[in-house]
């Protein structure tokens, strides 16, 4: 990857984050739209009422996410997280939840604490490959055990910060005794809780992502639903 390509790789994240930001702020005020709640009603409206209602930020927000997505996808690199969780969030909805504008609020409240996250998911991504390394019943387990309960929380209660963290630990520390665990514990769990909402993203990722399909291939069936389990066979590597 050249470094004209990467500043503008750069420079498109950084403008979507600002219309991110933007769109996140008005919706909370709000203005619908940004999470497609009532997509099929605002398709009845005028045009007039309908841009009064609804945001126009959103389809440029939409268009410079895929674009993001194409030019990652060329450099071989990861998927833009903050796009597929827009985009997770635009698809996966129903009468049960919260309203876009409260929706938007619980991001804002993230994006806020943003800073001191990051150093307290380095803080775990470390303290829970030293639990994995550590001999059983050490000092060192001991003092890194609160990391897979933490870990263990989140997935209950945040599952989409739990699958991040899933796959900074993998790309920190990639040795079969952290990918064997990663597989066994908090990829299962999130299959058998989870697995419906995150099947689409696990497929997309064992097809190019080689070190994620080798974890695949140590989860365990369990108590994953079974259409799920047989999307993860089709892509998983084999067993080690």
């Amino acid at each position: 990857m050249r470094a004209s390509q990467t500043r503008q790789l750069e420079s498109l994240e950084t403008y979507y984050r600002e219309l991110l930001l933007s769109a996140l702020q008005k919706c909370a005020a709000g203005r619908w739209g940004l999470f497609a709640h009532n997509e099929p009603a605002s398709t009845q409206l005028s045009p007039v009422l309908r841009s009064r209602l609804l945001d126009p930020a959103v389809q440029e927000l939409l268009v410079l996410g895929s674009k993001i997505e194409g030019l990652r996808c060329r450099f071989g690199l990861e998927p833009f997280r903050l796009h597929e969780r827009l985009l997770r969030m635009r698809s996966c909805h129903d009468s049960n939840s919260p309203g876009e504008p409260k929706l938007a609020q619980r991001w804002l409240d993230e994006l806020g604490q943003t800073r001191m996250r990051e150093v307290e998911k380095q803080e775990l991504v470390a303290s829970w490959i030293a639990l994995y390394h550590a001999g059983g019943d050490s000092a060192a387990r001991d003092a890194n055990f609160w990391a897979y309960e933490k870990l263990e929380n989140l997935r209950r209660k945040s599952p989409d910060e739990c699958w991040e963290l899933i796959h900074a630990i993998r790309q920190a520390d990639a040795s079969d005794t952290i990918l064997a665990n990663l597989a066994a514990g908090p990829v299962e769990d999130m299959l058998v809780d989870h697995g419906h909402r995150y099947i689409d993203e696990v497929e997309r990722l064992a097809r190019t992502d080689a070190q994620f399909r080798k974890m695949l291939g140590a989860v365990l069936k369990n108590d994953i639903a079974d259409d799920v389990w047989s999307r993860v066979q089709r892509v998983a590597g084999p067993s080690f």
